[in-house]
């Protein structure tokens, strides 16, 4: 109903009353019976046809993109992204972009737009620490439902691709994210995409639900720096909480298993660079023995011309190369590009 009838919401100024968007997320059957004419319901024909076509129909996608969210499906992979942030307004966006008469095929593309489209704003806005939050996302969703609803499958790309050219936030915008306390859920979800993103495209398994999972095998952030690190590297630096401030950058941050961070993590770079070489291909690429007899990585080096590198030491210099190979990864990772192909496969 938000998706296919919602034309107003609530407007962000205090007292203001609850609109169309507002009042079907609260009193659905309320607000229907007051606009049955505006949504085409004008006699019993009317109403019979929208309960067993539109509200079949309807239902039934949604309940297919409930399962696409559970489960990470190939080409609707952000479906479950969203839905692991808890991001629930996807729903109504991604239900706004069909409509009755396309087939399985054409509303399958859409749902891998819209759903791209999502991935990048998303992550482009926790990249530039903007609120992701509900009462931060509704106006920006609710304004995309309004201007894709119904449209056609090229018309929907264009629109979307125009918003992402449009949109102020991206990764360049910040060339110093870092880890935020409370914003480690996040960071963790950023690194293990990246992670994910490299081991896939050097032809090995997606192991992105590992690196996610809870329980004590769970992975953790492992700062590539210990915090006795310091010591070895205050020349580099002007202070400990310049220090800090650099440790915390995503260049030197990797995903580890918690045992690893349990017997490694306070060890010096030099230390327990070999131990990174067992671990995943991010962590692993710190080693030069990464870069031998290693095919499928090293074609995902030349085909996407990432600054990919083995460190024997790690000080700030190194860890700025580090962090500039994180930002162009995350630029790969969430461009635009990934609509541009689906638009181009499909016409």
């Amino acid at each position: 109903m938000r998706g296919k009838f919602a034309n107003s919401i609530r407007e962000k100024r205090k007292d203001s009353k609850p609109l169309d968007f507002d009042r079907i997320g609260t009193e659905m059957h309320r607000w229907v019976k007051e606009n049955e004419i505006s949504i085409g319901l004008k006699d019993s024909d009317d109403f019979y046809k929208f309960i067993t076509k539109d509200v079949k129909f309807y239902s039934e996608r949604y309940k297919e993109l409930k399962e696409y969210s559970q489960k990470l499906t190939r080409g609707l992979e952000s479906i479950y992204y969203l839905s692991y942030l808890g991001f629930t307004l996807q729903y109504p966006v991604l239900l706004a972009s069909i409509n009755i008469e396309d087939d399985d095929k054409t509303i399958k593309k859409k749902y891998q737009i819209v759903g791209d489209f999502l991935d990048i704003v998303f992550v482009r806005r926790l990249w530039n620490y903007k609120g992701i939050d509900y009462k931060n996302m509704q106006y920006i969703c609710f304004n995309i439902i309004k201007e894709i609803r119904d449209k056609s499958l090229y018309d929907l790309g264009e629109i979307l691709l125009r918003k992402l050219a449009e949109d102020k936030f991206n990764f360049a915008k910040n060339k110093n994210f870092k880890l935020i306390s409370f914003r480690r859920f996040y960071v963790h979800y950023i690194l293990a995409r990246m992670t994910d993103f490299v081991e896939v495209e050097s032809g090995l398994k997606s192991r992105f639900e590992e690196y996610i999972a809870k329980g004590p095998n769970r992975y953790e952030i492992e700062h590539i720096w210990s915090k006795n690190a310091f010591n070895e590297l205050k020349g580099e630096f002007s202070s400990l909480s310049d220090f800090e401030e650099h440790r915390n950058k995503i260049g030197g941050l990797l995903i580890l298993p918690k045992s690893f961070n349990a017997s490694y993590g306070d060890l010096l770079y030099t230390e327990k660079l070999k131990h990174y070489f067992g671990q995943n291909l991010l962590a692993k690429s710190l080693h030069e023995d990464c870069y031998n007899h290693n095919p499928g990585f090293l074609n995902f080096i030349e085909k996407t011309g990432l600054p990919f590198k083995p460190y024997s030491k790690f000080g700030k210099k190194e860890l700025e190369e580090r962090q500039e190979l994180y930002c162009q990864l995350a630029d790969i990772i969430w461009s635009p590009k990934r609509i541009e192909k689906i638009l181009k496969e499909s016409f």
